[in-house]
């Protein structure tokens, strides 16, 4: 088999290996997103206290484990800075597997079609193995990581959008139905303390003034 051929195979191999794991971010991260609001619904007081706790926790061991490595920090960032530095020099994968897609490609035709050396396909393929992956590649390849790059919208980005109260509040409580990048996701709700005891009954209106994306709930007002 022609080295040009390996080159090509393995470019391409390289290339849709990386470009896969970013489309499937890409379709699934909203939902990935919506999940997790959904998921901790329910939980409610006993999460907060969890997370209060083991957070309590952490810290109590960082600072002990601060103390304890006070001595080993000035060696661990020489050591890190001296990594930054070497890490300069090594070149994008995407790059690489871009250029081992081109040259094979090329190369494979100078050698097969124009009847060139090897060392002499390798020479005639780096000019536009180059050009291809700097003009039609590269864009091309930002332009698959906008699609993976899009971050779910933050939650506060409901804030002032409408909801519906999925359940009946009780004092002043319930839970709500909102649209968050395209899809409907339930959080709890508490309504503003001036409206703490008006009525709500399921399928009302409602307008989001607040958003605590830490406890995933929101403060509403009757519309």
């Amino acid at each position: 088999m022609s080295v040009f051929l390996i080159l090509l195979i393995t470019g391409l191999a390289g290339m849709t290996l990386m470009a896969l794991p970013g489309l499937f971010h890409a379709n699934g991260g909203v939902g990935h997103a919506t999940g997790s609001h959904v998921s901790h619904i329910g939980d409610g007081g006993h999460d907060v206290a969890h997370m209060l706790g083991s957070a309590g926790a952490k810290l109590g061991g960082a600072k002990a484990g601060a103390l304890r490595s006070g001595g080993k920090i000035s060696g661990k960032i020489g050591g890190k800075a001296g990594g930054r530095t070497w890490s300069r020099f090594i070149p994008n994968p995407r790059v690489i597997f871009s250029l081992l897609t081109t040259l094979g490609a090329f190369g494979y035709g100078f050698e097969q079609i124009a009847k060139f050396s090897p060392i002499a396909s390798l020479i005639a393929a780096i000019i536009p193995a180059l050009l291809v992956e700097r003009l039609a590649l590269t864009p091309l390849w930002n332009w698959m990581l906008t699609f993976a790059g899009d971050a779910c919208a933050p939650l506060e980005s409901v804030t002032l959008s409408e909801a519906r109260a999925i359940t009946e509040f009780r004092n002043g409580r319930g839970m709500i139905s909102v649209e968050h990048d395209g899809r409907l996701i339930q959080l709890r709700a508490e309504l503003k303390d001036d409206q703490r005891n008006f009525p709500v009954k399921v399928g009302e209106t409602l307008q989001i003034e607040t958003v605590d994306e830490a406890h995933e709930r929101v403060t509403v007002s009757l519309r």
